[in-house]
């Protein structure tokens, strides 16, 4: 733990903007929260299944994390996310990294219309579908990208999933909102079980699918698909 007497002014200004969700490295120092999204198993497996992503489409971005990452590899990457004190984050810590292929943008993902932020070759949704109450309209609205899709969500097991929306079987979790900075905006999201969350994809335009990595007994809520999802 670094002793505050010998804190750089650098701490003081990642702490005077906090609290902060996302840990940053910079001149071998680390700041801010306690994820660090370069220890994210997620990540690997994106550069992996998208060597060359091109223009991205980043859901949930956050503070930035991930964001700069993909930015390492890719053409432009746009980051979108609801909570404005994240987006003056995100844009802080890029002025410090002279990040010139990054942008963010303050939107709420389940009103807008993804095609006034650009075109784009990949989407990254990654911890973002299972904070939506419908995601099957959301998914709709992203295929008209035209774009592959790298997905990592929590699904529901078969035998906790009574519940049916739009001809999909899964169950209603509840969302904080704005004061929790990993909620959703709705009051409450639906998570579908596997196998409805392949339907919904396929039935809302990403036909291709190749589910690169399950993990049946995730820590963070149950079951987790990631899966390359092509038009």
């Amino acid at each position: 733990m670094t002793d505050t007497a010998t804190m750089s002014p650098l701490h003081d200004s990642f702490e005077a903007r906090g609290p902060w969700v996302t840990q940053f490295t910079i001149d071998g120092e680390s700041f801010g929260g306690g994820y660090d999204p370069e220890a994210d198993q997620r990540l690997p497996n994106f550069r992996r299944c998208f060597p060359e992503p091109g223009r991205v489409l980043e859901l949930g971005s956050l503070e930035g994390g991930q964001t700069f990452s993909i930015a390492k590899m890719a053409e432009h990457v746009v980051g979108v996310e609801a909570r404005a004190e994240n987006v003056e984050r995100a844009k802080w810590v890029q002025g410090m990294l002279g990040s010139t292929n990054t942008t963010f943008l303050q939107a709420d993902v389940e009103k807008a219309d993804p095609a006034e932020w650009g075109t784009f070759d990949t989407i990254v949704n990654v911890g973002f579908l299972y904070h939506l109450a419908e995601p099957w309209d959301v998914l709709r609205r992203l295929a008209s990208l035209k774009a592959d899709m790298f997905l990592w969500t929590h699904v529901i097991p078969t035998w906790k999933a009574w519940t049916w929306r739009q001809g999909y079987r899964g169950k209603h979790y509840r969302e904080y909102g704005l004061e929790d900075p990993l909620s959703g905006m709705q009051a409450r999201s639906f998570w579908p079980t596997r196998d409805a969350l392949l339907r919904m994809l396929a039935e809302t335009g990403f036909r291709r699918l190749e589910i690169v990595d399950e993990e049946p007994d995730h820590p963070n809520g149950g079951p987790a698909l990631t899966i390359v999802c092509r038009r």
